[in-house]
């Protein structure tokens, strides 16, 4: 049908410029609609509407936003108590009610409006919450449109939108309610719950467009469009019941929005295309910078109260010390216990790192998800086992004269010969899988850095070394090697409590620290964090005369 009226049509026919969108109107004004239809309803209206924005029809556009502010067909949205009881009841539900679209939403609202003992005051509060959010819907649908008319490069139906209730040129102050948001916090839940959206953008844009993109774009233009009008809706709220993810999601949004106004419509000619200013743009970005602090400081407040949570600081040591049994090459293959000889040389070294993070990773009731953080730690461990076991075993290399004829021109086929006593191991050696590969009577097992093992039972495994890139390989008897032996002691101490620790860490100076300015700064930045401490030792032994051999690196890609 919005096809077949032209605007000549809607301009002279009154019915003609109200039939593609009243339907729409008369429903959401009954008081018995089922607010579960709303986004099926929603969704045929803005199907509806984009073909008039296709077909430019601007007296059809232009009827329906002005229907939208002047039919006003809702009640007033202040909430008041006649009751002391319900008083608290009523203001969670005003703080709630102006960005309520989903039905889980209303349904949440109503069960609190249930607990209202007055019967009478009851009906009252659910009928305006009922009225709100079927208005809320009428303001989703316009600012969806909105968006697409961004998209088909529409700036004037964007300015009609965005200035009708209030023209530049009168001089009246309308104090009606207008249908565009002007709220920042309404603003921003629109822009959080895009991903809610994605249905009816896929429904609605055309040609494999990202409606979720201009849908975010539109959305800055409304924050400019919000400082530019001076509505009360500038003051963020932070919801009560927000934990620290929640600010943080609103804090990425936020300077997502600075983003958008900052990188895409810096100098565009649509901020006065659609009746704004650079001036709005440059003052929306201030806006959002001041929340964006507010936020910070919020989210501050909330990593310095949090406490350490003692199954999660059990598992981050337990994961510690797995990371290094599972990821340690020599932890894993050496598994001898030498013979008890005078002559072995045994070998010892202290080891430990102290580290400060954020203790929000090990905090109660913090939901965030750190995959894999614990690396971090036990990665340091490992390159002090690595290191210091392959550098001791270069030296018995070195110091050991008798060896049999293995050498880097004939390794590749003394490897064949060598039995079920011998390791070869190939440390930063991708190659070594092709080579294995055309080796006759050879098991592959490709299992915990074991590639598998030759027709004699020799074992030859294959690691990585990302704190030495040089290619290498080590030849050697298992039975003159002992296993390593470690003990590590793990403290994870919160430093809100700690604060000799705290005094210490800031004495130190340590550069990680000098973004903070002055004392009081930084005892803050520390109170937010906590403290890790590994410390402990691990031992192993060398017999005296091991058969060791050690070659840089070799070609692999034929064998003789």
């Amino acid at each position: 049908m919005a096809n077949d009226i032209d605007e000549k049509t809607a301009n002279s026919v009154p019915y003609a410029q109200t039939c593609i969108w009243e339907w729409y109107t008369s429903l959401l004004s009954d008081p018995k609609l089922s607010l579960n239809l709303l986004p099926s309803l929603d969704l045929y209206l803005l199907t509806t509407m984009k073909i008039v924005v296709q077909t430019k029809n601007r007296v059809i556009f232009k009827s329906f936003i002005a229907a939208t502010i002047d039919k006003f067909w809702f009640h007033n949205f202040d909430l008041y108590s006649k009751t002391k009881n319900s008083a608290s009841l009523i203001m969670k539900i005003q703080e709630e009610l102006p960005g309520t679209i989903f039905p889980k939403e209303f349904e949440d609202l109503k069960e609190l409006a249930s607990h209202i003992k007055d019967e009478e005051e009851k009906i009252r509060i659910q009928e305006t919450i009922h009225e709100k959010i079927r208005y809320n819907h009428i303001s989703f649908t316009v600012t969806v449109l909105g968006a697409y008319c961004l998209f088909k490069t529409e700036y004037k139906f964007i300015e009609y939108i965005l200035k009708y209730n209030q023209p530049d040129n009168s001089t009246t102050q309308y104090i009606n309610k207008d249908i565009v948001p002007t709220n920042i916090n309404v603003l921003l839940k629109l822009y959080k719950n895009y991903p809610s959206f994605i249905p009816i953008f896929f429904n609605i844009w055309e040609g494999h467009s990202d409606g979720q993109l201009w849908f975010k774009k539109y959305i800055s233009l409304l924050v400019c469009n919000l400082v530019r009008t001076n509505h009360s809706g500038t003051n963020y709220r932070k919801n009560p019941d927000a934990n620290k993810q929640d600010l943080e999601y609103d804090h990425i949004c936020i300077n997502d929005i600075k983003s958008i106004l900052t990188d895409d419509y810096n100098e565009s000619d649509i901020i006065n295309a659609i009746g704004l200013t650079q001036e709005n743009r440059v003052d929306a970005i201030k806006f959002l910078e001041n929340i964006s602090e507010q936020i910070t400081e919020s989210i501050n407040k909330e990593k310095k109260q949090q406490k350490l949570d003692k199954e999660k600081v059990k598992a981050f040591e337990e994961s510690i010390r797995a990371d290094i049994q599972d990821r340690s090459i020599w932890l894993n293959i050496l598994q001898e216990t030498l013979p008890n000889e005078s002559t072995n040389k045994s070998y010892s070294l202290r080891i430990g790192d102290k580290q400060v993070i954020e203790k929000s990773f090990l905090a109660e009731n913090d939901n965030g998800l750190y995959f894999g953080f614990s690396r971090g730690f036990s990665e340091i461990i490992l390159n002090q086992i690595n290191y210091y076991v392959e550098s001791r075993i270069r030296v018995s290399f070195q110091l050991n004269p008798d060896k049999e004829p293995i050498e880097k021109n004939n390794f590749k086929e003394k490897i064949m010969d060598l039995d079920e006593t011998w390791i070869v191991l190939f440390i930063n050696y991708p190659s070594i899988f092709d080579w294995v590969y055309n080796l006759p009577d050879f098991q592959l097992i490709f299992k915990n850095k074991l590639v598998g093992i030759t027709g004699k039972g020799t074992h030859i495994y294959t690691t990585t070394d990302p704190a030495d890139e040089n290619a290498r390989v080590i030849i050697f008897r298992k039975t003159q090697i002992s296993k390593v032996n470690i003990q590590l002691d793990i403290q994870v101490k919160d430093l809100y409590k700690e604060e000799e620790e705290r005094y210490k860490i800031i004495k130190q100076k340590p550069n990680w620290l000098n973004n903070d300015h002055g004392n009081k700064e930084k005892e803050d930045h520390l109170c937010r964090c906590a403290l890790i401490q590994m410390s402990g030792e691990f031992s192993f032994s060398i017999a005296e005369k091991a058969s060791i051999y050690i070659f840089g690196e070799c070609n692999l890609n034929c064998v003789s």
